[in-house]
């Protein structure tokens, strides 16, 4: 499972009762999948060893990009690496707090740590194994329809598009945009 996968092999297998010569085209599909979910929440999603470089407004707080955050390695602030006693972290929001604010500027704090779901929630691996799974049919040529839209007027089509991502799955993926707890 590459790093930022929603779901493994193993387990797409078994839904989609696939078999192993599928194995590499399956994983191909699920790490754009998980791509593709990370583009809709407008963060990473699956747990990652990071390092964020991040700009400061001047204030305490700093907000992460992703989050939740599973552990922090390292602070600096400037150059200087901070000691722990020095911040905490609201880890479910990805909220990093100071105890003395911290100069705004471009660049002032640098955060090494490890963000993401771990595991990874059911309802994101159920949405990634989706995505495959119509990816699968649509690549096949089976005829299947899945991700077609079309628009009729007195039997006539008159659009027809693509939809790049199945509603369900990226009902979800949209879900985890939400405002941070």
């Amino acid at each position: 499972m590459k790093t930022g996968d929603l779901v493994t092999w193993e387990k797409a297998k078994d839904v989609l009762h696939l078999d192993d010569d599928q194995q590499e085209l399956v994983e191909f599909l699920i790490s754009a999948a998980s791509a593709q979910a990370e583009k809709i929440a407008d963060r990473f999603l699956a747990a990652r060893d990071i390092v964020l470089t991040l700009d400061s407004s001047g204030g305490r707080e700093i907000l992460l990009p992703s989050y939740p955050v599973n552990y922090i390695t390292r602070v600096f602030k400037n150059e200087d690496e901070l000691q722990p006693n020095l911040y905490s972290m609201r880890a479910q929001a990805g909220i990093l707090r100071f105890k003395e604010r911290i100069q705004r500027g471009w660049d002032a704090i640098r955060f090494e740590g490890n963000i993401g779901y771990d595991p990874v929630p059911d309802d994101l691996q159920q949405a990634a194994i989706e995505i495959v799974s119509a990816n699968l049919r649509r690549f096949a040529g089976s005829g299947g329809s899945v991700g077609i839209k079309s628009m009729s007027a007195q039997g006539a089509i008159t659009t027809q598009y693509e939809i790049d991502v199945p509603l369900s799955s990226r009902s979800v993926f949209m879900s985890y945009r939400e405002a941070r707890v």
